[in-house]
Formats: structure tokens, C-alpha cells, sequence
């Protein structure tokens, strides 16, 4: 059954028990109330079948506003991946964030759904200038005028989470002031809540789809959100980014305004430069395209190949290109870092393993490597799936740096990689779309670069780091610590297991995956039969009961035995309809 209850954070943690009782109603009437607005949604887009299986699986009565047959048969007539896109910019910050999740992950989804989900616009009304003062004023604690003396009613940008204004402030600093959308965390929470239902639903509804784990999913996404939402988090990856790039004359990071920043409004220096996708305007700036290109290039593969950490959404609506010393347009100015990646030391150590069986047509090795990053299940590794991998190795073995398109081999991996159900963590897929993502832009600058060259010595310098003596006596000295550990413990552990085995104590936990839905089918197909023996039993005694003809009669049947036909009539419809509603006949 679809869960519709109350966050698992539970109520307000000051609530008394008639309050938490009150709290969890009305929060349930918010979801139930929501679900009936994206239900509306899904159905208006053509999906009423999935509509039809989410109201079979609830008990509560949604209400549904059915489109007019002219809006439907227009809506309809769009192509599936398109119709998609359409409902999840229809619904909301949520669902708009998590369909740009998705369009990351085209290890789970298919192609075209991945290129349409890309296309979502985050563009929304803005929200007014009153509600904008009264944000800053309750999070400030002083009057509007005294934070911001100079504020920009029109704002940069509208997008679902937040709005970015302009303002100066009392020390004279030009700001870009960005303010979470009021009442954006409440209605993030409650879809959040809804689209963890729905992943549930769709693990015991859909046997493929537990295997890509939709769970797993919006749990990564909630997380990821949650980040979002909170403009401490942002700040703080503003000043990791300018702690690493404080000496690169490529790269500018805009400063951040910590006295100006709270969990909502969050305060940076304003960057006035030139969208990279404006070609018209560099070139008639007298920007070097092919250098701007190369840059940009160069600073992707530093954050991920050096670094560790890396900005996951750079496409070109996030950077601006900033005048140099000379006024020449060609310093890259990033934006909205409030989606980053991490690449910790292990995962490069692994990519550099990746990157050397590659190069020795290793197809087993690169296997091996999968397996060591968790992504194969046992019993996954079969000889297909290094079939695959070394047809992919012998295509681009002979291919030269300057042809060789790595979005198109990271893309082909990942196809491969779905071809055999294989679930790569999120962190992997949003470093290959940064990649893939800062590719397509360098090429749109300068269509004859040569990409592969330009990642060569911080591909090189990953493989040269696997070997480098000072890492190995690092990993040395881990090992030996670990191990010093373990000896330190081990005689009281084995003592204390011993000591369990001797008085009986010892217990062994053993826990079935999937099990409670077996038990749930289970009790529901006993209770069905126990309905059923009910049903039978009121038929066969008010059939006696009829054959003596004894005792008060109506139309001729006695009293009690037209009871009991009305008794087993009533619960065999309900039981019918309970089986009708389950979807499973």
C-alpha cells in the first residue's frame, strides 16, 4: 500500500502527545491533498494507467481534476519522454530537481528520456518584493533598509528554490543576493515524502524496477535537495572552490559575504561578465574562444583529477566569462554551487587502474575494477559483460587523442553498463555528465579541439599517483595501524565469543531480504480465505436454515437465513472488490 503518513523525522520534537496526534493529521491531509494535485498532473500528461495502479494501491480517496477531452488529446499527442518533462515542470522545485537528477543517470533510464529530461527549465514567476523583505527582515532581525541599502527589486534569476537580486551594500560591495522561496522546504518535504511512496510502490509493483533500486534513488536525491536548500552548505562550497583555485589567473570565484548569509538568504559577490554561450558578444570582445575553451577544459579535469571535488552542473546558463588584466574577456567565472560532486581517493585510484587496463586491452582488469567500486552483484561478472567491455577497448584502441570524443565513450560505457543492469553510484554519473557537460561547451567554442590531450597529463599524473612511493608507505602505514588495531582487540573479542559459545548466549541474526513482503501476501491471501470459509459458512447455514422453513419469514425466507444471504452477499462484494482494487485477479 502507497505510504501517505507522517514524515519519518516525525512531528516537532516540543509537541505533547495531543499536539504530535493533531500535527500528524494535518500533515496527512497535505499529502493526501498533494497527491491528488499530482495525480491530476499525471493524468492531464496521459498516464492514467499509472494513475489507476496509485489509487488501486491507496486507501484514501484522491481527487483527481480530469482535464477537458481537447487538453488531453493535445497533451497525448506528444511523444512519451516529452510528455514527461512536461508533468514534472508542471509540478513543482521537487520534481523538477529530481527530473534533472535523472537526466544524470542514463545508466537507469533510456536515452531519449535522458536528452528530453535535460531540457527541464527551472524557470519560474518570480516571487514578490514583500515577501522577499519579509524573509530578509525575519532572518536579519532589523529592518530591510539596514541589511540592504540599495536592493534591486527585479530580480537576475527565478528559479523554483530560489531568486538572485542585486543589491549593494553599506560598505559600498556590489552583491548578488539569492533568497529561498518561501515555503519551498515545506513543499519540498511533503513531495519528498511522495516520491518516496511511489519508489516503494514501484519496487513491489514492478520486479525491474527493484532492481534499479528507485529507493536508493530518491534517497540519494533527497540528500542532494536537502543540500540545496540549505545556503550555509552552498557558502561553504564557494570558499573550498576559492581555497583551490586562489592562485589559478584562469579562474575566478566569487567571494562570499558570510556577515550578509544565513539558511535562506545567501550573500556573494556580484559577477557581471559575459554568458559563455554568448559567442556574438566574446567574439566581439575580442575573447579568444579557443583559449576560453581550453580553460574551461583544463579547470573541469583539475577539480576531478586533482582536487577530488567538482561543480556538477556546469552547463552554460553557470558561467560567465570576466575581462583579464589586459580587459580581454577569458577569466571563467562559475555559478550556483550548490550542486558538487566528490571523487575521493579511492574512486581515483580506481579510475587510474580503469584508465591502465584500458590501455593493455585489459577487459577482465576493467571487470575487476567494477567490482572493487561495488557495482557488481555477486554473481554479475559474467563473460558478456567482458565481451562488451573489450569490443568497446578494441574499437577506440586505434583511435588518435585528437578523434577520440570521451562523452561518446563515457556515454557508450554507460550504455554497456545498463545492458547489464549494473547500477553506478551517483557521484560516478555526475562526474562523467560534469565531463560530458564541459565537452559539449568547449566544443561549441572551439569544434577542433583536441580534448583528450588536453586531459592527458592529469589522466597521466592519476596512473603515475597509483605507483608513487610516498602513497604506497601512506598505504603502508594505514595497513599497518588497521592491523595494529585488529591485534589490539582481537584476544577479547575472541574471549568474549568463546565465553558466549560456553553459556549458551551465542545468537546468530539472520535477516531475508524482501521477506516482510512475503509475509504481507502471505496474510493477505489467509485473511482472503478466511473470508471466503466465512462467506461459505453464511451460505450453507442460511441454506439450512431456509430448507426447514422454520420461524418468521420475509418474502418467504426465514428471518435469519435471509441475514445471513445479506451478510455473505455484503462480504463477498467487499471481498471482490478488494481483489479488484489489488490489481491482482
Amino acid at each position: 500500500m502507497l505510504f501517505l503518513g507522517t514524515s519519518r523525522r516525525g512531528p516537532c520534537l516540543h509537541c505533547d502527545p495531543v499536539c504530535a496526534i493533531v500535527c500528524s493529521m494535518l500533515k496527512k491531509r497535505v499529502i493526501v491533498a498533494r497527491m491528488g494535485e499530482i495525480l491530476s498532473v499525471f493524468f492531464k500528461y496521459g498516464f492514467a494507467e499509472l494513475v489507476n495502479r496509485i489509487k488501486k494501491s491507496s486507501r484514501f480517496p484522491f481527487r483527481i481534476k480530469k482535464p477537458t477531452h481537447e487538453v488531453l488529446e493535445e497533451t497525448i499527442g506528444k511523444p512519451f519522454a516529452v510528455r514527461i518533462r512536461l508533468a514534472l515542470e508542471e509540478l513543482g522545485a521537487a520534481f523538477i530537481k529530481f527530473g534533472q537528477v535523472l537526466s544524470m543517470r542514463p545508466d537507469i533510464l533510456p536515452q531519449n528520456i535522458v536528452l528530453e529530461l535535460a531540457k527541464l527549465q527551472d524557470q519560474v514567476p518570480p516571487f514578490p518584493i514583500a515577501e522577499v523583505r519579509q524573509t530578509v527582515e525575519n532572518q536579519f532581525g532589523k529592518p530591510f533598509s539596514d541589511v540592504f541599502p540599495v536592493f534591486s527589486e527585479t530580480p537576475e534569476a527565478a528559479a523554483s528554490i530560489a531568486q538572485v537580486h542585486r543589491a549593494v551594500l553599506a560598505d559600498g560591495r556590489v552583491a548578488a543576493v539569492k533568497i529561498r522561496r518561501p515555503g519551498v522546504s515545506e513543499q519540498v518535504e511533503v513531495d519528498l515524502e511522495i516520491l518516496r511512496g511511489l519508489a516503494e510502490l514501484a519496487e513491489r509493483s514492478l520486479p525491474d524496477m527493484a532492481l534499479l533500486n528507485p529507493s536508493g534513488t530518491i534517497k540519494e536525491f533527497q540528500v542532494n535537495l536537502q543540500a540545496e536548500l540549505d545556503f550555509h552548505k552552498e557558502g561553504r562550497n564557494i570558499e573550498s572552490f576559492r581555497k583551490y583555485f586562489r592562485d589559478d589567473p584562469a579562474i575566478h570565484i566569487p567571494e562570499v559575504y558570510w556577515e550578509y548569509c544565513t539558511e535562506k538568504v545567501l550573500t556573494m559577490e556580484f559577477i557581471q561578465g559575459i554568458k559563455v554561450s554568448d559567442r556574438e558578444r566574446l567574439v566581439r570582445e575580442g575573447a579568444d574562444l579557443p583559449l576560453i575553451a581550453r580553460r574551461g577544459l583544463e579547470i573541469v579535469f583539475k577539480q576531478i583529477f586533482r582536487y577530488g571535488f567538482f561543480h556538477a552542473d556546469p552547463h552554460a546558463g553557470n558561467i560567465f566569462i570576466l575581462p583579464d588584466d589586459a580587459g580581454t574577456p577569458a577569466v571563467i567565472a562559475p555559478i550556483d554551487y550548490g550542486m558538487v560532486g566528490f571523487v575521493n581517493e579511492f574512486i581515483q585510484d580506481r579510475l587510474g587502474r580503469a584508465l591502465k587496463c584500458f590501455a593493455a586491452r585489459d577487459a577482465r582488469g576493467l571487470v575487476k575494477v567494477l567490482g572493487d567500486l561495488d557495482l557488481l552483484d555477486d554473481g554479475h561478472v559474467t563473460r558478456e559483460l567482458a565481451y562488451d567491455i573489450e569490443h568497446l577497448i578494441n574499437y577506440y584502441y586505434n583511435v588518435s587523442l585528437a578523434q577520440l570524443n570521451l562523452g561518446t565513450v563515457i556515454m557508450e560505457l554507460i550504455d554497456i553498463i545498463r545492458k547489464h543492469r549494473i547500477r553506478v553510484p551517483c557521484e560516478l554519473v555526475m562526474l562523467g555528465k560534469a565531463i560530458s557537460t564541459a565537452e559539449a561547451l568547449g566544443k561549441d567554442l572551439d569544434p577542433t579541439i583536441d580534448i583528450a590531450s588536453i586531459a592527458e597529463p592529469y589522466v597521466t599524473q592519476l596512473v603515475l599517483d597509483e605507483v608513487n612511493p610516498m602513497r604506497k608507505m601512506k598505504e603502508a602505514a594505514r595497513f599497518f595501524s588497521d592491523a595494529n588495531d585488529l591485534l589490539r582487540v582481537l584476544p577479547d573479542d575472541i574471549q568474549t565469543i568463546l565465553r558466549k559459545i560456553r553459556t549458551g548466549k551465542l545468537t546468530v541474526k539472520l535477516e531475508h531480504e524482501k521477506l516482510d513482503t512475503v509475509i504481507k501476501d502471505t496474510d493477505k491471501s489467509s485473511n482472503r480465505l478466511s473470508f471466503s470459509v466465512i462467506i461459505a459458512a453464511f451460505l450453507i447455514g442460511s441454506s439450512l436454515i431456509t430448507f426447514t422453513g422454520r420461524g418468521p419469514a420475509i418474502l418467504g425466507v426465514p428471518v435469519i437465513g435471509f441475514i445471513g444471504y445479506v451478510l455473505a452477499g455484503l462480504l463477498g462484494i467487499w471481498l471482490v472488490i478488494g481483489i479488484i482494487r489489488s490489481g491482482r485477479l
